[in-house]
């Protein structure tokens, strides 16, 4: 009687769970990232908006806080330093967008000078800061 040898198998590397493995790693990664972002102003009370844009990479925030005090990022600045420390800035990096975050108790006035001399800086981007209006039942459902 013949016995018949078998061949011995080979190993192998399955790569499926390799690429899932790898593909889990990136998400986590991703996630984590877009997590450890933050806003380099000074935190306030935004008022609610319909539209909203994603902010641009490179960026100066101008804050007005509820007692009427003016931040350029995080540095407290009068209205009179705003438009030259603004014009450093747009000279540096000409593709500077401007963010304005104003607590929505600042008397109209205030908001008014922030914005003109923001303006008259003339950056390639300004936008105003806003939170989304929370979505309405029933809303988007015809």
């Amino acid at each position: 009687m013949r016995l018949r040898h078998s061949e011995s198998k080979r190993a192998r590397i399955e790569l499926i769970p390799m690429i899932d493995t790898i593909f889990f790693l990136l998400v986590f990664f991703m996630m984590a990232s877009l997590a450890m972002t933050t806003q380099a102003g000074i935190p306030v009370d935004l008022p609610k908006i319909s539209a909203g844009r994603q902010e641009s990479p490179t960026k100066a925030t101008v804050t007005v806080t509820a007692e009427s005090a003016l931040y350029l990022d995080k540095q407290r600045i009068s209205i009179d330093q705003l438009k030259p420390l603004l014009d450093e800035r747009i000279r540096e990096n000409p593709r500077l967008t401007v963010i304005i975050n104003a607590d929505r108790g600042i008397r109209w006035g205030d908001g008014l000078r922030v914005m003109d001399a923001v303006t008259q800086a003339n950056p390639w981007k300004m936008a105003i800061a806003g939170e989304p209006k929370p979505a309405k039942k029933g809303a988007g459902a015809r």
